[in-house]
C-alpha cells in the first residue's frame, strides 16, 4: 500500500521551470514566434507571441509545468523573409530558467 501512494504522489509532481528563447543575433528580425512543448507524447503548453509592425518581438518567455522534466519544444519563428521550423530538447529542474539559443539556426544562409 505505501508503494502504491508513493507511486500515486510522485505522478502528481511537477517540474515547474521558466523557458526563455534566445534570439541572439537575429532577434530583431523575428516577426512571430510559435512554440508547443510535448512531454511524454502530450502538448502540455503553447506560447504565441506577434511583434507589432515597426517593433521588435521583445522578451518571449513562458512558463511550464511539466509532468517530467525532460521535453520537446517545436518553434515556428517567421523572420519576415523566411521562417524556421525548430526543434529542441529541453530539459528542466524545479524553478529553473532554461535559455533556448536559437541564434546559430536563425542566421542568413
Amino acid at each position: 500500500m505505501g508503494l502504491l501512494i508513493h507511486h500515486t504522489c510522485q505522478g502528481a509532481e511537477r517540474t515547474r521551470a521558466t523557458i526563455v528563447l534566445d534570439f541572439g543575433d537575429a532577434a530583431a528580425r523575428v516577426e512571430q514566434v510559435d512554440a508547443e512543448l510535448v512531454v511524454a507524447g502530450d502538448v502540455i503548453g503553447t506560447f504565441h507571441r506577434k511583434a507589432l509592425p515597426g517593433m521588435v518581438l521583445g522578451e518571449a518567455k513562458f512558463e511550464v509545468s511539466m509532468p517530467e522534466p525532460e521535453g520537446t519544444l517545436r518553434l515556428d519563428v517567421d523572420l519576415g523573409e523566411a521562417e524556421r521550423t525548430l526543434v529542441r530538447t529541453v530539459r528542466a529542474e524545479e524553478g529553473a530558467t532554461v535559455f533556448v539559443r536559437l541564434g546559430d539556426d536563425l542566421r542568413d544562409p
